[in-house]
């Protein structure tokens, strides 16, 4: 496949969340742009690599792809101990809209 992508970190300090943004190759601007929300838990394991070549298909066609970690998972910051992770995950996903937005318009 012919696309390439690029690690971030986004959001406010102590809030920063990581992800991967796939872009396609070639000098037009993405028309869409589509935030990859992953399941939790083993079903995150066994999707990943869907996801992962889900995104990369999206680049092929002309689309920016926005994979990230929610907070307290991966590589993004938090605990997965705090009592308001769904609102923070919830939080997490409105911050991925923003920045692919922010990303490639």
């Amino acid at each position: 496949m012919s696309a390439r992508f690029r690690p971030l970190y986004f959001g406010p300090p102590g809030e920063q969340h990581f992800g991967l943004l796939h872009l396609p190759v070639g000098a037009a601007r993405p028309r869409l742009g589509v935030v990859i929300c992953n399941p939790f838990g083993y079903e995150e394991i066994c999707a990943h690599r869907a996801l992962r070549e889900f995104a990369e298909l999206l680049a092929v066609h002309g689309m920016a792809a926005l994979r990230f970690d929610y907070a307290g998972t991966g590589d993004s910051e938090g605990e997965c101990a705090d009592g308001g992770l769904v609102s923070a995950w919830q939080r997490g996903i409105r911050l991925a809209v923003q920045e692919l937005r922010a990303q490639v318009g």
